[in-house]
């Protein structure tokens, strides 16, 4: 469960410039989402019997994302389902690796956890929390790297 799928439920436009300038995006218009899409995509996931751990999102069903991790510890699946959502049709799938804590269920667990990615020298982007087992809430990290080496591998994004 140390990675996620993130996929947009509405395709979002982008308007073409002059010259070398970048495409700007456009706001999304919510019409282009079909009522109940994140219900299709959820009954579609089940029907293939993929056991969802964690989900998440903002604008789902606008211009944002719907994100999930399977229960998947070697990732074959996660590959697998992402595969599977493009061949459905499904547009901007893309696979995060994530920072992963499973979190002791009592005051101060979480912290302990953040104190870790801390000490790294990382900023906490996202959070996700998954299902608990045996006591433990796994919990999803995506982080901004505070240094200016490296590049945005492994869903980490770098604060320059």
């Amino acid at each position: 469960m140390h990675q996620q799928i993130r996929l947009r439920l509405a395709e979002q436009p982008t308007q073409d410039t002059p010259g070398a300038m970048p495409s700007e995006p456009i706001q999304t218009d919510p019409m282009e989402v079909r009522r109940g899409s994140l219900l299709k995509l959820l009954d579609t996931l089940a029907g293939k019997g993929y056991d969802l751990r964690s989900v998440g999102g903002n604008g789902i069903e606008g211009p944002g994302e719907f994100v999930f991790s399977l229960d998947d510890e070697d990732h074959k699946l996660t590959g697998e389902c992402a595969d599977f959502l493009r061949d459905q049709g499904y547009r901007n799938v893309r696979v995060v690796k994530t920072h992963l804590c499973q979190v002791e269920d009592r005051p101060g667990g979480l912290a302990e956890c953040l104190r870790e990615l801390e000490d790294s020298g990382r900023f906490i982007h996202e959070m996700f929390v998954a299902t608990p087992r045996e006591g433990k809430v796994p919990v999803q990290f995506t982080t901004i790297r505070t240094s200016r080496e490296g590049d945005q591998e492994d869903g980490t994004k770098t604060a320059r």
